[in-house]
């Protein structure tokens, strides 16, 4: 079994799109899975949509994303977990190339996003300057400074090598 695992606060916009690509992706793979959405203290009915749409529902108030994550990896049942952004549509695909990376060693997450709707200004400076550092033929300085990976929106990995939580 699939677990996705959806850290979510005040979400109840995006949510919805959320779980159905999430069901979308996981039918394409053929698999059985489940969704679990913990709502980390929302004040809007993310909570609610969440169990209308068929998830299981985990209440905690820490306000700390590690925090969530963890209690949703504690909750679930599956073998193999997506943690997924309530404000993230994975691809049709995703689950599929995800499993097959899995399975040839890999464990991490990122996706490729696709921005929807208007986009402001200095979001497009940021997407512009992540387009040339990709397609940029110039080596890359190697610093001790962290990098923003300003792609990810999920990430898996099989539960049986999480600490134990």
């Amino acid at each position: 079994m699939l677990s996705f695992i959806i850290p979510a606060y005040n979400e109840e916009l995006e949510l919805p799109l959320a779980i159905a690509a999430i069901r979308a992706a996981a039918a394409n793979a053929q698999r059985p899975h489940e969704i679990v959405v913990v709502d980390d203290a929302s004040t809007d009915a993310t909570a609610q949509i969440a169990a209308d749409a068929g998830a299981q529902v985990l209440r905690i108030a820490r306000r700390h994303i590690a925090a969530v994550r963890n209690a949703g990896a504690r909750a679930a049942r599956g073998k193999v977990l997506f943690f997924v952004d309530a404000d993230t549509q994975i691809h049709p695909t995703h689950v599929v190339d995800a499993l097959a990376a899995l399975n040839a060693g890999y464990s991490g997450g990122s996706a490729r996003i696709v921005p929807g709707g208007v986009i402001p200004l200095w979001a497009r400076f940021i997407l512009l300057i992540t387009w040339v550092r990709e397609h940029s033929s110039l080596p890359r300085a190697r610093t001790s400074t962290p990098s923003v990976d300003l792609m990810s929106s999920s990430s898996l990995a099989r539960k049986s090598i999480l600490p134990r939580l």
